[in-house]
């Protein structure tokens, strides 16, 4: 989520904030797409991939309801450069 806000006010061109410190960061919400980090998430005994995917629909809604392969604000990792040369 604070990812998402960071791109907002970017966009908007509000004061972007000092610093961000993610700790579990998700930049990358496309479940279709199996990265090494999903994967290994599958298996984590701290957190598991079933909370993950209730924290993903709490932010989003039902699965079925967004665009993870293109919305910069669902998957972070998505964002245009025009956005980051901002920074």
């Amino acid at each position: 989520m604070v990812a998402a806000l960071t791109i907002k006010c970017i966009k908007s061109g509000s004061r972007i904030p000092d610093g961000i410190v993610m700790a579990y960061p998700a930049l990358n919400l496309n479940f279709h797409l199996y990265t090494p980090s999903l994967l290994i998430a599958l298996d984590d005994q701290v957190l598991p991939h079933t909370f993950l995917k209730i924290c993903l629909e709490s932010y989003v809604g039902k699965i079925t309801n967004y665009d993870s392969k293109s919305d910069p604000l669902i998957s972070p990792i998505l964002v245009n450069d025009e956005v980051i040369l901002k920074i």
